[in-house]
């Protein structure tokens, strides 16, 4: 049997908050990485997490960064879809940016609808006047924290790493593609 690869990773620790990035399992592709830090970026309606860490390798690899399965289980996704880390070259800190699909401005929307609702549920309000006062009063006063909708805290494995070798591409014009029996059939063409 082949001995595994490994591939040398140089950790910079930014603060010292950091966690070195670890695998969960003998066998896993990925290394969990651990949020020290989220911020809301309200100009982009996301969630930025930090790290801690910058990293290096050597030229000719680098890392790919993925959000971890349970992320199903949120409402956010990776908003790059999946990281590419020239890690020979880039050395800034390793930051993973979530985006929920339910907006902030749908969520205070849905909370203002409750409020209506729940004025409307309100047998001590008896006239018109009554409830557009209780209602006025408890929307003035609605108090939404961004990071109370964050999919992860503090502290959370926000995503895993994925070390990756490159393989140098070299463009070719030509006229004609070899024919393959799938030819230019795409999306969904082999069936369900």
């Amino acid at each position: 049997m082949d001995e595994k690869k490994s591939l040398e990773v140089r950790f910079k620790i930014l603060r010292e908050d950091a966690v070195i990035p670890s695998y969960a399992h003998d066998g896993d592709m990925g290394m969990d990485m651990t949020a020290t830090k989220v911020t809301y970026d309200a100009e982009k309606d996301c969630y930025v997490y930090s790290t801690s860490l910058a990293f290096a390798t050597d030229m000719g690899s680098g890392v790919l960064i993925f959000p971890r399965s349970s992320n199903r289980e949120t409402d956010a996704y990776l908003t790059n879809s999946v990281g590419v880390i020239d890690s020979a070259l880039y050395r800034g800190e390793i930051l993973f940016c979530f985006k929920n699909r339910t907006s902030l401005e749908a969520r205070i929307a849905m909370e203002k609808q409750k409020i209506i609702e729940d004025a409307l549920q309100n047998p001590n309000i008896k006239t018109f006047e009554e409830y557009k006062e209780e209602v006025n009063k408890r929307i003035t006063t609605l108090v939404i924290n961004p990071l109370d909708y964050a999919p992860y805290q503090v502290g959370d494995k926000v995503g895993q790493m994925i070390a990756i070798e490159q393989v140098k591409m070299n463009p070719i014009v030509v006229d004609e593609l070899n024919k393959t029996e799938r030819g230019a059939n795409g999306f969904g063409s082999t069936g369900k």
